[in-house]
Parts: C-alpha cells; sequence; structure tokens
C-alpha cells in the first residue's frame, strides 16, 4: 500500500476499520455482493433463452414478470417466516433457496421449467434482500444509515461484476449451444458455503444494538404499520423506481442490440455502466452523508429527477458508446433511491424493520414486474423503440413525489412548532 502512496495514517486507518469491521458485517456485504451479481442474471441470459428456447420478446418479458411476482409472494409469508426462524436461520434457508432455482433454471428442459424457475428464484431474491436489510437494522441501529449506503455500494460492485462476466462467457465461450446454464451451477455452488456461514456467525443483537421487535403475529404488526400513510407514500417511491430502473435494465440492452448491431456481451456491459454509477453515486453519497445532514426525500428527489434525463439521454443517444456514458450517469443519481427509502423505512418503523421490509418488498416487485413486463408487451405492440420511452416519466414522477412529501413534513414540522 506504500507503494501506491498511502500516508501512513491513512494506512493505519483501514487496517483498523478491517481489523474490528464484525463478522456479521463481513457476512452482510459478501452475500448482498452475490446477491447482486446475480438479480440481473435472466435478462443477461436472454439471447441464450431465444437461441435455445426460440423465445419471443413478449416470454422473455414474461421471465421478469413471474421473477418480481415471486418476490411478491413473499409479503403474504415473509414476517410469519422470519419469527419462527429467526434471521440466522432466515439468511441459510434463502440463500439455499437461491441455490436451487438457479439450478432449476439451469437445467431446464422447456422455457415453461424457466418460467418456474424465474418465479422460484424471484421469491428467493426478495427473501435474501430482506434478510440483509432486516439484518442491517437489527445490529447496526444507531449506524443504520451508512451501513445501508456502505451495502448499497458493495451491491453495486456485485452488480458490475456479475452481468459482465456472463455477457463475456456468453459472446465467447461457446463451446456449446447452451453455455449459459453453467454460470446458474456455479452461483448455485457459491450460495451453499454462505449459508452454512450464516449458521455459524448469525445471532440476536446485543443489548446495545438495535432490535428488530414486532408485536406478537404477523398479522398484528402489518395491521400497525398499514394503518398510517407512510408506508404507502414510501411504497408509492418504491413502485416507481422499480419500473423506471427495471425497464430500462431489463431492455435497453435489447435495445441497442436493434440500434447498434452490438452483441451479448456489449448488451451485458450496458447493465455493467448502469451500475458502475451506482456504485460511484453511493460511495460518494457515503462519503457526503457522514459529514453533512441530507434529508431522504430531498435526496430521492433532486437525484430521480436527474436520472429522469440521464434516462432520455441514453435512449437518444447517437452512438453505443454515448449510451454507455449517459447509462452510467443514469445509475449514478438513481442510486441514491433505494438506500433512502431502505433508511427512512428503518427511521419510521425502528421496532417493526423486518415486518416493514416484507412489505415495501411487496409493492417494490410490483413496480419492477410492472416495468419489465410492461415495456415488453409494449415493443410486442408499438415497437421496444417507443415503449421504453415510458420509463423516464416513472423516475421524473418519483422526483415529484418525494418532493412534495418533503414539503408536507416541513409545513407539519412548522406547525408543530408554532
Amino acid at each position: 500500500m506504500r507503494r501506491l502512496g498511502l500516508s501512513g495514517d491513512l494506512i493505519n486507518q483501514v487496517d483498523r476499520v478491517l481489523l474490528f469491521m464484525p463478522q456479521i458485517l463481513w457476512f452482510i456485504l459478501c452475500l448482498g455482493f452475490v446477491w447482486a451479481s446475480v438479480y440481473n442474471i435472466l435478462p443477461v441470459s436472454f439471447p441464450g433463452f431465444r437461441e435455445v428456447f426460440g423465445a419471443s420478446i413478449e416470454q422473455l418479458g414474461r421471465t421478469q414478470l413471474l421473477f418480481f411476482f415471486g418476490g411478491l409472494m413473499l409479503t403474504a409469508v415473509g414476517g410469519y417466516f422470519m419469527e419462527r426462524l429467526g434471521l440466522g436461520r432466515a439468511a441459510a434457508a434463502t440463500a439455499l433457496l437461491v441455490s436451487t432455482s438457479l439450478v432449476l433454471i439451469g437445467s431446464a428442459s422447456s422455457f415453461k421449467m424457466v418460467l418456474l424457475g424465474a418465479a422460484w428464484f424471484g421469491l428467493a431474491m426478495a427473501s435474501l434482500d430482506v434478510v440483509c436489510a432486516s439484518l442491517i437494522a437489527a445490529h447496526f441501529g444507531k449506524k443504520r444509515q451508512s451501513i445501508f449506503l456502505l451495502y448499497a455500494a458493495v451491491t453495486s460492485l456485485g452488480g458490475i461484476v456479475g452481468p459482465a462476466i456472463l455477457g463475456w462467457w456468453l459472446t465467447h465461450g461457446k463451446a456449446t449451444a447452451q453455455n449459459w446454464r453453467a454460470g446458474y451451477y456455479l452461483v448455485s455452488c457459491i450460495l451453499v458455503p454462505l449459508a452454512v456461514w450464516a449458521l455459524r456467525i448469525v445471532s440476536a443483537p446485543s443489548s446495545n444494538e438495535s432490535k428488530v421487535a414486532a408485536p406478537p403475529g404477523s398479522l398484528a404488526a402489518m395491521r400497525i404499520i398499514l394503518s398510517g400513510p407512510t408506508i404507502y407514500i414510501l411504497g408509492l417511491a418504491y413502485f416507481l423506481h422499480g419500473v423506471a430502473q427495471t425497464g430500462m435494465i431489463s431492455w435497453v440492452g435489447q435495445l441497442y442490440q436493434r440500434k447498434y448491431d452490438i452483441d451479448a456481451a456489449q448488451a451485458a456491459y450496458l447493465i455493467s455502466s448502469d451500475l458502475i454509477g451506482f456504485f460511484v453515486g453511493r460511495s460518494l453519497l457515503s462519503w457526503l452523508t457522514a459529514r453533512w445532514r441530507i434529508s431522504e426525500l430531498l435526496l430521492m428527489a433532486i437525484c430521480a429527477g436527474l436520472a429522469s434525463l440521464a434516462f432520455v439521454a441514453t435512449l437518444s443517444a447517437p452512438s453505443y458508446g454515448w449510451g454507455l456514458i449517459s447509462f452510467m450517469v443514469s445509475g449514478f443519481f438513481i442510486s441514491a433511491d433505494g438506500p433512502s427509502i431502505n433508511s427512512y423505512v428503518g427511521l419510521r418503523f425502528a421496532e417493526r424493520a423486518a415486518h416493514a421490509f416484507v412489505l415495501m418488498n411487496g409493492i417494490g416487485v410490483i413496480g419492477s414486474a410492472v416495468g419489465a413486463y410492461f415495456t415488453g408487451v409494449l415493443g410486442e405492440q408499438v415497437g421496444l423503440e417507443r415503449g421504453i420511452w415510458f420509463m423516464p416519466g416513472f423516475s421524473a414522477a418519483l422526483s415529484v413525489l418525494a418532493l412534495v412529501w418533503m414539503l408536507r413534513e416541513v409545513r407539519y414540522e412548522e406547525s408543530i412548532a408554532t
């Protein structure tokens, strides 16, 4: 490290961070990295699905629809699931659930089996995401915001690496017509030791840490959360974010393959470029918010609005290279949405965080499913080049919603003060 010109004080600070970072945080970050690496494995595999099964654009969109509706199923059982198992066993179970879903898709002999695997995969991935968020809320209550941003930066890094590797393999590793299956099998194996690690190190939070508490029974906890307007506003924000981001992620590669005749690897690099923007944006925001207090709603309003403009630039880019840059910029700005919403959930529902995250996941996956499938249907009806243009509008609507809700809160606080 000294060869890189780093000072001794900086080296010592880094060493202290690495040494004293609790093992539970290392586990959460590793699990989040793997989760993000495979999150977009279905859209990256679209060329393989077309080659092996002859899938149409609508059928490819159906995989994303079932993926997100699989996640929606978590809303009905997630709170009960985590109550009964506890976060440690829940983390292990969800890691194994992801592993088996990948095996199912990788070994599919028909497109119907891919669709079944997509729904299973969606349920497993949503469960893993909620478990990670709940672990952060349970063990790092006082440092919640910084840990969520750190976790988001690591998941962004995983999202950069995973699609790039798989896209490269789809283009350059064509030993057989079905080489995409190998990626599914490999990741399924990686998740098994993570499940074992979960059972060994995840425990209940200590007395000085925040606890994910809830009244007896999942239904009672959810009734309390649903009795106020906050969860609905946050749900709508998550919905709008999901439509905009997932619609772009799922289909911009297909659009560019038509416009610029790029290959599967270049299409996958678009996803990686977007997530490079995510990583840079979240890393910078973690530094800024550690030094200055910035309202989650204000940050969301500004960044969602700028992300909408970057989406427009991506869709109207005159070349593939400019599209990569524009999509990276969109990732930089829209990266603030997820951590801002999660931080706000942890703040408003600290005693029932697990149940609140489950509900937020259910609302969010509806938006993500609508974004992916809606764009696919429009692609069949009016052309993908036109249908994808709806996505920037949803990001702009998120910006307006966050701004209006922030102004409402300001007026409410002023009325209390007077």
